[in-house]
């Protein structure tokens, strides 16, 4: 051998360096989503996602033993096809295509696959290539709030909602819209979009608000917060997120009656007169309640009635009937220092009783002598009726039968009877 040229006997051959043998393997690796592949996608996670080795020879000599791993665990490439002579060798000119399958995982993803295949003479030759992807997590989060958040209110409050959104994801958020449970209460955007690209940052805080008067009773509404996020492959991803808001409207009131008492009347002409005081809580909230007549302080429960005896001192002599008037009062401060107050009032009058005394003559003059006896009977005649009282003269000077303090209703009538005739 001299230099490139072999000499044998009359033969003389020259060796080239493409004569050599010169193993080398090739691998392209890519991330595939759907109909999309490339490096540095972006893809949404827990994507069903793939990944695509292209192996082929670079050298001019076949490859055997050919194999393909990658450096993240529980990823394994898997032979698909390339091999066209089925001879278990890498030629020159085929492609061998392995995959490996997975789930796209939060943020940046990064892998390396390497190539190795051994040829007839020499040491085994390999070759590295990387993918990468970002794994898109949209996710979106509302905090709403008023000015009466948790607050007992009185109705007709003025309120604003506002409803603060924000980025929890790690990417930039389009299409957002802000709803409120509450027909009536539309949100609208105030503030935020700082660079003004209609997209919800990563740094970025929007502000939406909504106007409103309180109602009565038990309030509570949610804001609900939407947006939409389209990775590389065109597949789209809706984030929701919802909170509340809540405030009581409190609706304070009551009411006062007065009767004269049941089974009272008529009140006799000495008193006292009885009177039947009846309170309720017509409100949504306790109230403390002052009355006066004697009845005092009272906190009467939601819906709750109570009830005083008022005793009025006589003696009502000469009159027709008593009557009484009753004043309470009650306030109610709000969580917003706001006040309600009412001063009601209630009156009721009683029928005042008669007294009834004979004066009996004999002949037309009064007998001391004589005794007569009458008894008033309830009705029109005493027959069957119920007897009320006997008196008689019994030597009486002044001829005057006198039934005491017998009390007798205005409104019914009576039967005075002679006894024993």
């Amino acid at each position: 051998i001299h230099g490139n040229t072999i000499m044998q006997g009359p033969y003389t051959f020259t060796v080239t360096a493409e004569m050599l043998p010169h193993p080398a393997i090739a691998i392209n690796t890519m991330t595939i989503d759907g109909a999309t592949q490339g490096d540095g996608l972006n893809i949404l996670i827990g994507e069903s996602i793939q990944w695509r080795y292209t192996v082929t020879n670079a050298g001019n000599v076949v490859l055997s033993n050919v194999t393909v791993i990658d450096n993240i665990a529980g990823v394994t490439p898997a032979y698909v096809s390339g091999d066209t002579n089925n001879d278990g060798t890498l030629d020159l000119a085929e492609t061998w295509i392995y995959e490996a399958s997975g789930t796209a995982n939060t943020g940046n993803y990064t892998n390396t696959a390497t190539a190795t295949g051994t040829p007839i003479m020499g040491a085994a030759v390999t070759a590295t290539d990387g993918s990468s992807y970002f794994g898109v997590d949209p996710q979106i989060k509302i905090v709403e709030s008023s000015n009466v958040d948790d607050m007992d209110i009185l109705p007709g409050t003025s309120i604003t909602w506002t409803y603060t959104v924000t980025n929890l994801g790690n990417v930039a958020l389009s299409n957002v819209t802000v709803t409120d449970s509450v027909s009536g209460v539309p949100p609208v955007y105030v503030i935020g979009d700082t660079n003004n690209d209609g997209k919800l940052d990563l740094t970025e805080t929007w502000i939406y608000e909504a106007n409103g008067t309180s109602i009565v009773g038990t309030y509570l509404s949610t804001g609900t917060a939407s947006s939409s996020y389209s990775d590389s492959a065109n597949h789209s991803r809706t984030a929701t997120a919802k909170d509340t808001s809540s405030y009581f409207g409190a609706d304070p009131g009551f009411s006062v009656s007065m009767v004269c008492k049941a089974d009272s009347e008529p009140i006799p002409q000495e008193g006292p007169a009885l009177f039947m005081v009846t309170f309720e809580n017509t409100g949504n909230v306790p109230l403390t309640i002052t009355a006066d007549e004697g009845i005092g302080i009272f906190t009467p429960a939601v819906g709750e009635s109570v009830s005083y005896e008022v005793s009025q001192a006589g003696p009502f002599s000469g009159q027709e009937t008593v009557a009484n008037t009753v004043n309470a009062s009650s306030s109610f401060t709000d969580d917003a220092y706001q006040v309600w107050s009412a001063a009601p009032t209630a009156d009721a009058s009683c029928r005042v009783g008669s007294r009834v005394n004979v004066l009996k003559l004999t002949q037309g003059m009064v007998d001391p002598t004589k005794t007569w006896t009458f008894s008033i009977w309830a009705g029109v005649d005493g027959f069957g009726g119920i007897q009320l009282a006997t008196s008689s003269t019994n030597g009486d000077p002044d001829g005057i039968i006198d039934f005491g303090n017998l009390n007798l209703d205005r409104r019914s009538t009576y039967t005075l009877c002679e006894e024993n005739i």
